[in-house]
């Protein structure tokens, strides 16, 4: 029970943290440089990195690869989609590899 509560704690304070980050790193230019199939997930709700202003220019990116293999967006999510919702990553991940 301690090691679990121990373990919860740390992930919240980790997540917010992460949360409160601020992220100026733009890698668009390195989509370009990608030989992988590749699937998009997106959080509906995601503050830090919106949806609305980022999905259709990544989709275009990842497009441009020709390695686009579906795009996925989450409603009732946040950024941080491997955490709220793993089973949709996990099926995301599933999909793509099954190709």
């Amino acid at each position: 029970f301690t090691l679990e509560a121990s373990r919860r704690a740390s992930s919240f304070w980790a997540l917010r943290n992460l949360t409160e980050m601020l992220w100026e790193v733009d890698l668009h230019s390195d989509i370009r440089g990608l030989r992988l199939p590749s699937a998009l997930v997106f959080g509906e709700l995601d503050m830090q990195i919106p949806y609305d202003d980022t999905a259709e220019e990544l989709q275009t990116s990842f497009n441009d690869t020709g390695l686009l293999r579906s795009t996925t967006t989450l409603e009732d999510t946040h950024h941080y989609i491997n955490l709220e919702d793993p089973k949709a990553i996990a099926h995301a991940v599933k999909n793509l590899l099954s190709e």
